[in-house]
């Protein structure tokens, strides 16, 4: 049975049978905004000219990665997103991002029916814009920082429209993009250490226009080997751009061991479901996230499928 056929018809996301309440409805990729245009965003910003302003903001940039890497988290700004921050409390959203993460920890522990290569590298995308993909690539960062055993690395890769400093109330600073592109000296130098423990970020950095020759770069398998195998311990989320504006998301697809495809139900046909899902590889293992799934008028849930 194809990618498609398991995800559509035997674990179908459009028909779902376990929903928990969430508590924050609102996603960290922001839905108020038409989709064409959000696409059109996309498109135009890949294409954008980049006049002698761009150098000042090059400068800036790597100033940026010289000073301090050690930042400071404001766990308030995080909650009022419905972000989940470290707590004795347990919470609805909390323990549905426990269900979750499970099966993917799993499979990084070899549990899964065949052994998968580079299980720890997950992607976290979305057919269009504004699903929820980022709201959900940090929930499930923080949900598995909390476990005992491994520590995370959330990775911003959309350079376009990169969405990580705003959730974490942090200032633009070099990061993916300067790495990739030759502008740091090492990949220590753009990665954020915080004080949430087990968590460290690697930010978006200064958009590119060629972020597809990027991330096709043998400096970016590199990258992925080396985050994949020189820690045994690590999960590394990737916040991803969405399948359906750009070619990254189908490019990086190729480079994890691990797909989670977030889906806003009664935003997304299933016709573009399935022309995004039918980019993955048959063999992807691809977990689906059913995003504000509605019963009655005003509850909001997540549900997860694997």
């Amino acid at each position: 049975m194809s990618i498609i056929e398991k995800a559509l018809n035997k674990n179908s996301p459009l028909d779902a049978e376990k929903k928990v309440h969430q508590e924050n409805s609102n996603d960290a990729d922001g839905n108020s905004i038409e989709q064409s245009e959000l696409n059109k965003e996309y498109l135009s910003q890949q294409s954008a000219d980049y006049d002698s302003s761009s150098q000042v903001q090059n400068s800036a940039f790597k100033n940026a990665a010289k000073t301090s890497r050690k930042i400071e988290i404001n766990l308030e700004h995080l909650e009022d997103q419905g972000i989940i921050v470290p707590s004795k409390e347990r919470s609805i959203l909390n323990e549905e991002y426990r269900r979750i993460k499970q099966p993917l920890i799993n499979n990084i522990k070899g549990k899964s029916a065949h052994p998968i290569a580079r299980a720890n590298l997950l992607q976290v995308t979305s057919a269009l814009p504004a699903e929820g993909k980022t709201f959900t690539a940090v929930n499930l960062a923080m949900a598995i920082s909390q476990e005992f055993d491994y520590t995370v690395l959330l990775v911003d890769a959309d350079l376009l429209r990169p969405s990580l400093n705003d959730v974490f109330g942090i200032e633009e600073r070099a990061g993916l993009s300067e790495y990739l592109s030759g502008d740091v000296d090492a990949l220590s130098d753009v990665l954020l250490t915080t004080n949430i423990p087990k968590l460290t970020l690697l930010p978006a950095g200064k958009k590119h226009h060629l972020t597809s020759e990027l991330f096709s770069s043998s400096l970016m398998d590199n990258l992925f080997n080396e985050l994949s195998e020189r820690y045994s311990d690590r999960i590394i989320i990737i916040d991803s751009p969405p399948v359906l504006s750009t070619n990254e998301a189908n490019i990086l697809s190729r480079k994890v061991g691990q797909i989670v495809f977030v889906i806003e139900q009664n935003k997304t046909t299933q016709a573009q479901v399935k022309e995004a899902l039918s980019q993955f590889d048959d063999n992807s293992v691809l977990g689906i996230v059913m995003n504000k799934s509605r019963i009655g008028n005003s509850s909001g849930y997540y549900g997860y499928y694997y």
